[in-house]
């Protein structure tokens, strides 16, 4: 590919831009990422609704080897902006998706297969391990932060 003189000409006039914009307030505002301007709203397109469906279906009705292809098709095709609220509670398509997916694994006895090896064991440790010192020194709003919110 060749540098034509278009592209020389347009390199300056971004690089103006592109510093001009560092230096606008909203780029300067450190609580611009504190949240999400789609929590606590209920975003909800048909398609992204259809396509919810879908992978439940898929979920339920796939053997176990292929029941994670309706889980990767959601994660890649809807937005994590599609919600249901429930009185207050926002379910993301992926963990109405996660909810089923433990119904199908109880429901189904899919979980007497599996055999604790050591790495399990170490993950639930690290997992575990600051939820209990948490507990320990008593601070409920710090709970909160390590549980995920």
């Amino acid at each position: 590919m060749e540098i034509t003189g278009q592209m020389l000409e347009f390199l300056p006039s971004f690089f103006e831009w592109f510093a001009v914009a560092a230096n606008e307030e909203v780029f300067r505002d450190s609580g611009r990422f504190s949240h999400n301007a789609f929590t606590n709203q209920m975003m909800l397109h048909p398609l992204g609704f259809s396509a919810l469906c879908l992978a439940v279906v898929g979920l339920v009705a796939l053997p176990r080897r292929l029941a994670i292809v309706p889980v990767i098709l959601l994660l890649c095709t809807v937005p994590s902006a599609q919600r249901i609220i429930v009185a207050t509670v926002d379910f993301s398509f992926i963990r109405i998706l996660g909810i089923v997916a433990m119904a199908r694994i109880v429901s189904r006895a899919e979980y007497k297969d599996l055999r604790w090896k050591r790495g399990d064991v170490a993950m639930m440790v690290l997992i575990g391990l600051p939820l209990i010192t948490v507990f320990l020194r008593g601070v409920g709003g710090s709970f909160m932060n390590v549980a995920g919110q």
